[in-house]
């Protein structure tokens, strides 16, 4: 008799905790699908803002910069001297 009743106990449990489970994973959507809408609706800081704008600066200097950096290297090479590539670095936000 003991038996029965403990796999109704078991059944009963275990169906409260599909139950339980399904109604946290509906809250989780439920909260993820509402970050999103409100994502959508804030205003970004930097939406309007240019970006990159060091960087387009430092890789216009640089690229040029480069070309001369490898010209050099190569004019050294032969002649078999000794030529180093200076290598800078921007970092910006």
């Amino acid at each position: 008799g003991s038996s029965a009743s403990g796999s109704e106990q078991q059944q009963e449990s275990s169906s409260s905790y599909f139950d339980r489970k399904a109604a946290l994973k509906q809250q989780r959507v439920q909260a993820y699908q509402h970050k999103l809408r409100r994502a959508e609706q804030l205003k970004h800081r930097r939406d309007d803002a240019p970006k990159d704008v060091l960087k387009h600066e430092f890789r216009s200097w640089w690229d040029g910069r480069k070309a001369y950096e490898e010209i050099m290297d190569r004019k050294a090479r032969q002649a078999q001297k000794e030529w180093k590539i200076q290598v800078s670095v921007i970092v910006g936000r």
